[in-house]
């Protein structure tokens, strides 16, 4: 099947343009700043030694715990974005606690060792983003499968348009 004109071109737009954008478009576990901002509130102990976390709830709510302890905390980098609704603890220099999209009426509540921690605000820390591998300390951002499906499509263009012979 070869095009006469240009003009049959148009007909694949519709077809090819959603696959060209997609390929093209950056991969979503990139990290984008402004999404992160706004969905994610973090914490930290006022006593940076604290270092065993057993429970965090929420202490207006008796609908279980947001976060039960089970040994040490991990790192942040290998911690993963919480789900809404929901926290994670990390630690770095000192403990994190970063929830995802709580209810404004939240109050978080945190202990260890049988006593209340007291938490603040603070800077959220920089968590294992989807897609990364945390042994490999690198980003999986290749786009491996973009690139093929780049390329498949290309490819069916050139089959397309080009013009066959015609035997006689």
């Amino acid at each position: 099947m070869a095009f006469k004109d240009a003009s049959s071109l148009f007909l694949l737009v519709p077809v090819l343009l959603p696959s060209l954008v997609a390929a093209c478009s950056p991969p979503d576990s990139l990290p984008h700043p402004t999404a992160s901002q706004t969905s994610l509130r973090c914490f930290r102990p006022t006593d940076p030694n604290v270092r065993n976390v057993d429970l965090l709830y929420d202490a207006n709510s008796d609908e279980g715990h947001l976060w039960v302890g089970n040994g040490a905390t991990p790192r942040c980098s290998s911690t993963p974005r919480p789900a809404p609704s929901s926290c994670e603890l990390c630690s770095e220099e000192f403990v994190h606690v970063v929830c995802c999209r709580l209810p404004k009426s939240t109050k978080l509540a945190m202990e260890g060792g049988g006593r209340p921690i007291e938490l603040v605000q603070s800077e959220c820390p920089q968590l294992l983003t989807e897609g990364t591998n945390p042994n490999s300390g690198a980003g999986n951002h290749s786009g491996g499968p973009r690139w093929w499906s780049l390329l498949l499509v290309l490819g069916l263009f050139l089959i397309i348009i080009t013009p066959r012979r015609q035997n006689t």
